[in-house]
């Protein structure tokens, strides 16, 4: 953010507007690096789980918490270890946009929603020396909305190519 300009100001707003991309995710457990912040957040989450997804730290899909679902797994776990294995993140409600799939020789034009992935490569030796920070590629994966899952292995979505028009598609 130093290269947004000159003056505090410019950096406070470049700074606001990144992280208006982005929602709060909180490490349960453990060594969060914001205990305040994460015990409001689960609070928050056990009263009305409905704008967040509780993640457990494996790949694979169809192993998200949302809703009720969610709240009743914090409360049956408060204070238990499995906790630490979950991540709890703020859900991120997306535009629907049509959507063409084709699955089994068969064309669908659905409403759906896609989620986009950004991944780098960070090899560091732990004390500050970093040997690697760089982009590594994306990935999109599209899913019909109303499906809470994202996987596609486990085939609750599929992979996209970005499209970028200078109007809304």
């Amino acid at each position: 953010l130093s290269r947004c300009g000159n003056s505090v100001k410019d950096v406070e707003t470049a700074s606001q507007q990144v992280r208006m991309c982005f929602v709060s995710q909180f490490k349960l457990g453990g060594d969060d690096l914001q205990p305040v912040a994460a015990a409001a957040a689960v609070a928050e989450a056990e009263k009305d789980g409905s704008g967040w997804v509780l993640k457990p730290q494996r790949e694979g899909g169809g192993n998200n918490l949302y809703g009720q679902q969610l709240s009743q797994f914090l409360k049956e776990n408060k204070g238990n270890a499995v906790l630490g294995g979950y991540v709890l993140m703020e859900r991120i409600f997306p535009e629907v946009k049509p959507t063409a799939f084709l699955r089994n020789g068969e064309l669908k034009i659905l409403p759906s929603i896609s989620e986009l992935g950004i991944y780098g490569t960070y090899l560091g030796d732990g004390r500050g020396a970093v040997f690697v920070n760089q982009y590594a590629g994306y990935l999109l994966r599209t899913k019909p909305d109303g499906v809470d899952e994202g996987g596609v292995a486990s085939g609750y979505s599929v992979l996209n190519s970005i499209i970028l028009s200078p109007s809304p598609v």
